[in-house]
């Protein structure tokens, strides 16, 4: 074995351990990297120089990781020794996937761990998995334990949220709850929170008998999921959010609430003059009769709530409704202008006889908004009479 130091053009001849593991050694970093190259394109080759002192290749390279912790060199030194089939590799090659943060080298190391037998991954990698807080090393470690059996709930479960895998989750029961729980209000939520929509209605409506258990975020999800799949047991949970008016649920129980069939307002026009801006507008979009807002619309700060306001006037509302409308079409916020445009053109014809007096407001903006609804209505050729 030869290698050829560019820089002062003379070659480092090997032909004992002791030349070896002095060429590992070399001063020059070109010529260790071409000394390594060389190994690791022929390891046979070069553990068949024996030992010196007694200690072989393995031994030398295993001492190289040792003493080079930190450094560069650290992470070609463990890629060549990764060319050997050795017990000894694949012990170094446990503890340096367990404790490195260099990811090449936690790779390399991976795959060494691959070639170990099922029960002997499964017994090493779950405090990685579970506790680790290296998120290449977690996956790793989810992608050793794909095809191991017989993993504990919450390795199974771990494994089958991080791995490149497609691996089945355990299943939703009194057993699995906790860990179920703690993974869908944790860390990794949104992932293991698809990874359970997996397991299908039945586990919908088994977790929503876990309700008490579960963090207001997870509540939430779940009041969604369950209307969006409607999974039974959603109506009569949002009723009863609304009939005890637990604050942290209240904006998501009214939003869910808008796909139920029901004609009942009668929780929702308290709720209307709520502190919280979300709650009092979500109300508001919730009820499905008309309601007189003709003093609200201008008592009312906040964008959000106004906006739903003139939604709902614009649905169920008449022609005092469409006036109150087209006043708005002067308002200082170019959104509610916007809306107010948007909401009488929807009213028509009801609201034909506001746009059109609009047409005719002392203010540019009032003429444009009314010139452009009533546009949109198809009366291009009452404007073109106007011009």
């Amino acid at each position: 074995m030869e290698s050829t130091k560019e820089k002062q053009h003379r070659k480092i001849y090997i032909r004992s351990a002791e030349d070896l593991f002095a060429a590992l050694r070399e001063p020059d970093p070109a010529s260790r990297a071409a000394v390594l190259q060389a190994i690791q394109k022929d390891p046979r080759a070069a553990l068949a120089y024996g030992k010196a002192n007694g200690r072989d290749l393995v031994d030398e390279l295993l001492s190289l990781c040792s003493a080079s912790v930190g450094s560069a060199d650290r992470t070609l030194y463990a890629a060549v020794l990764f060319s050997f089939d050795d017990e000894r590799v694949k012990t170094f090659a446990k503890k340096e996937f367990l404790r490195t943060e260099n990811t090449r080298a936690l790779l390399l190391s991976a795959e060494i761990l691959a070639r170990l037998p099922q029960e002997e991954r499964a017994a090493l990698l779950p405090p990685a998995l579970l506790r680790g807080k290296n998120p290449v090393r977690s996956r790793a470690a989810a992608n050793l334990l794909a095809d191991c059996r017989h993993l504990a709930a919450d390795v199974k479960l771990r494994t089958a949220i991080l791995s490149d895998h497609s691996i089945e989750p355990p299943e939703f029961t009194p057993e699995t709850a906790q860990v179920w729980i703690a993974e869908l209000q944790g860390e990794h939520c949104r992932k293991t929170r698809n990874v359970f929509l997996r397991l299908g209605n039945q586990a919908l409506e088994a977790l929503l008998g876990m309700w008490p258990y579960l963090a207001v975020n997870l509540q939430k999800w779940l009041l969604y999921q369950l209307m969006e799949n409607q999974t039974t047991g959603a109506a009569e949970k949002i009723e009863e959010i609304l009939r005890d008016q637990r604050e942290a649920l209240l904006a998501a129980a009214l939003e869910c609430r808008k796909k139920l069939q029901t004609a009942d307002d009668s929780m929702l026009q308290p709720l209307t003059g709520h502190p919280d801006p979300d709650v009092r507008a979500a109300a508001i979009e919730g009820i499905k009769h008309h309601v007189d807002w003709s003093n609200r619309i201008y008592a009312e700060n906040k964008l959000k709530v106004r906006l739903a306001i003139m939604n709902h006037m614009s649905r169920f509302g008449g022609k005092k409704d469409a006036d109150i409308l087209a006043e708005l079409l002067s308002d200082d916020s170019w959104r509610i202008r916007a809306r107010a445009s948007k909401c009488l053109a929807s009213m028509a014809p009801l609201s034909l006889e506001a746009l059109k007096n609009a047409f005719f407001s002392d203010t540019e903006n009032v003429r444009v908004a009314a010139a452009q609804a009533l546009q949109a209505l198809g009366e291009e050729r009452w404007l073109a009479q106007q011009m």
